[in-house]
C-alpha cells in the first residue's frame, strides 16, 4: 500500500516495539524486473505481472528524502538495501548509515566494488541460498575487494528450518579456515526463518 503517512506510521510504530534499524528496499519496478505480459497465475496477486507486483510494493524514491529526514528528526537509525549503483547513490545522499545488498544482488561485482568504496560505510551482504560453494566465491570475492577499500562488511545468509544442517561451524570447515570462527574475516550469520 503506498500511503505516505501509514509507512511513517510503520516506521514509528518499529521503533517503539524495539527495532534497532528500520530498512527500506530502495528499488524501481523498472530497475529490478523485466516487462512481461505473463501474469501470475493464482493467489493475491493473480492477474498481474511481476511489474504489477513489484511497482505496487515499493516505496517511492521520491518519498526518501522526507522519509530519512523524518528518522533523524525522531532519532530511528534506518538504511535500505540497494539493487542497482542508483539506489545506491540516493543512500549516499541521504548519508545511510550502512548499505544492504539483497542476496538478488550479492554476486553483481560492480555493485558489490562500489558500495565497499562508499566511505566506510558498513555493508550487509545478504548470500543468496545457493550452494555453500558459491558462498565461498561471494566471501573470497569480499575479501579480495576488502583489501583495496577496507570496508566494514557482514555475511548473513537466511536459512528455512530443513536447511540449518549447513552451520557456521561446517561453513569454516568447507571453507579450509585454520581461525576461530569469530576471527573469520566479516561475519557469516544465520538467522532461522519459521
Amino acid at each position: 500500500k503506498q500511503d505516505y503517512d501509514y509507512c511513517l506510521h510503520l516506521i514509528k510504530r518499529a521503533h517503539t516495539a524495539g527495532a534497532d534499524f528500520v530498512k527500506l528496499q530502495c528499488y524501481t519496478s523498472e530497475s529490478i524486473c523485466f516487462e512481461s505480459k505473463k501474469q501470475i497465475s493464482s493467489g493475491p496477486w493473480a492477474g498481474s505481472t511481476l511489474r504489477d507486483l513489484y511497482t505496487k510494493a515499493q516505496t517511492p524514491i521520491m518519498w526518501f528524502e522526507e522519509i530519512f529526514r523524518y528518522c533523524e528528526k525522531e532519532n530511528i537509525p534506518i538504511f535500505s538495501s540497494v539493487f542497482d549503483v542508483h539506489s545506491l547513490e540516493l543512500m549516499k545522499q541521504m548519508n545511510a548509515p550502512m548499505i544492504k545488498i539483497a542476496s538478488t544482488e550479492a554476486f553483481h561485482g560492480p555493485l558489490l566494488k562500489r558500495c565497499l568504496e562508499y566511505d566506510q560505510v558498513p555493508l550487509i551482504i545478504n548470500a543468496p541460498n545457493v550452494h555453500l560453494l558459491h558462498v565461498h566465491v561471494l566471501i573470497r570475492t569480499v575479501e579480495s575487494m576488502i583489501e583495496l577499500c577496507d570496508c566494514p562488511w557482514c555475511l548473513i545468509r537466511c536459512m528455512k528450518m530443513r536447511d540449518l544442517s549447513v552451520t557456521r561451524k561446517a561453513i569454516v570447515k568447507r571453507m579450509r579456515v585454520q581461525k576461530r570462527p569469530d576471527e573469520l574475516p566479516g561475519h557469516f550469520l544465520e538467522h532461522e526463518l519459521e
